[in-house]
């Protein structure tokens, strides 16, 4: 969802530049020569986000089939926290 705990670093897309043959995921460089990423297709913008939090927040299951996952939803930032394996 594009937030800043990610493990797709700048470091990562330089080895992936020089291991593997996957251009799209190549740094970018910029005018001033420095290099940056390209957010992927996959990443949600920031309005999308909102919705997908909203959703989650109202989602309701039945008992004892899953845990209440709007419970673990900040709409604020547009993040997750204490998710389980189960969840």
């Amino acid at each position: 969802m594009g937030t800043p705990r990610s493990k797709d670093k700048l470091n990562s897309r330089k080895d992936i530049e020089v291991l593997c043959d996957r251009p799209i995921l190549n740094p970018i460089k910029d005018n001033n020569g420095k290099a940056r990423m390209k957010k992927r297709d996959y990443t949600l913008e920031k309005d999308h986000v909102k919705l997908v939090c909203d959703w989650l927040k109202k989602l309701k299951f039945p008992d004892d089939y899953a845990s209440n996952i709007g419970n673990c939803v900040n709409i604020k930032d547009g993040s997750f926290y204490s998710f389980k394996i189960h969840d």
